[in-house]
């Protein structure tokens, strides 16, 4: 196999278990390469990356699976890598809460074997696309969720939402999520917005702090096309696609819609989406025993 290794701005406290884990890969039979700038940082610190084929863009060599070392922000990152390369991707848990990045350093060789054996499903995630309709460089994808917000926090702002052409409503708030079935389980479920398997084929919009108790989360099915239409005084606006923002001045007319491109991950029969909620978010527990 070739297994691709992807990190970023992972805690330092966390690259001596890091280092294991490269040693540990490197001793398998299999091909096994580092992100270059990851590397770079690791060596930077005195850590040894033991060989290890080095890459700088997802198109450099073939690769089976890609490993995403870090927490979920990480995860996301390695997304945006390589979503476009239909790769398999699996997260290693150096992070907090560790709902996408689910598995344990310590197991690397057990799912490593369980990979070599086929002992695993595939999930397809959805991933959406953005443009602004009026500034068509402000653009991009989201494994998670789009936003747009408001950049004053003393106004609101005035959001007028269309799906496939047909008003559904305008309202005054902080701004609204568009959240993927993945996603479901970050911002949106902060914000009341339902939890959503990822097999579903839907996608969640969740106003934030709207001025009227009658705006509530819609779901929708993912084909949908949604214009987001976004007024405000004295304020700038905040667009987001996952981890990635930028402030624009202008009023924004955003497009957003599924993307040809699905992201990939690799699921283990030992670890299904209601039991990592139930590990991870405490899904039903009775917090008065």
């Amino acid at each position: 196999m070739n297994i691709a290794l992807f990190g970023f701005g992972i805690v330092e406290d966390y690259y001596p278990e890091i280092e294991a884990v490269i040693k540990t890969l490197t001793s398998t039979p299999h091909t096994i390469s580092i992100y270059h700038e990851f590397a770079k940082k690791l060596r930077a610190k005195g850590f040894k990356t033991f060989d290890c084929i080095e890459y700088s863009t997802a198109s450099d060599m073939p690769v089976d699976f890609v490993f995403s070392l870090g927490g979920d922000g990480t995860f996301l990152k390695c997304a945006h890598f390589f979503y476009k390369y239909e790769t398999l991707l699996l997260g290693i848990n150096f992070g907090k809460l560790g709902f996408l990045a689910d598995v344990m350093p310590e197991k690397i060789l057990d799912y490593v074997e369980k990979l070599e054996k086929k002992q695993f499903s595939i999930c397809t995630r959805t991933v959406l696309n953005y443009v602004s309709e009026s500034t068509p460089t402000i653009q991009g994808m989201a494994l998670n969720e789009i936003t747009i917000q408001k950049s004053n926090n003393l106004k609101l702002i005035r959001l007028k939402l269309s799906i496939n052409g047909v008003p559904v409503y305008s309202f005054w708030a902080d701004g609204i999520i568009i959240s993927t079935p993945t996603g479901s389980t970050g911002y949106a479920l902060s914000l009341g917005g339902p939890i959503i398997t990822p097999e579903s084929n839907t996608l969640a919009i969740v106003p934030i702090a709207p001025h009227s108790l009658t705006v509530r989360p819609i779901i929708i099915p993912d084909n949908s096309v949604i214009e987001i239409e976004a007024h405000g005084e004295f304020t700038d606006f905040f667009i987001s696609g996952d981890y990635l923002s930028e402030q624009v001045e202008i009023l924004p007319k955003m497009l957003i819609k599924k993307s040809p491109f699905d992201i990939f991950t690799v699921q283990f029969n030992d670890m299904n989406f209601f039991e990592i909620l139930r590990n991870k978010l405490q899904l039903g527990f009775d917090v008065r025993k």
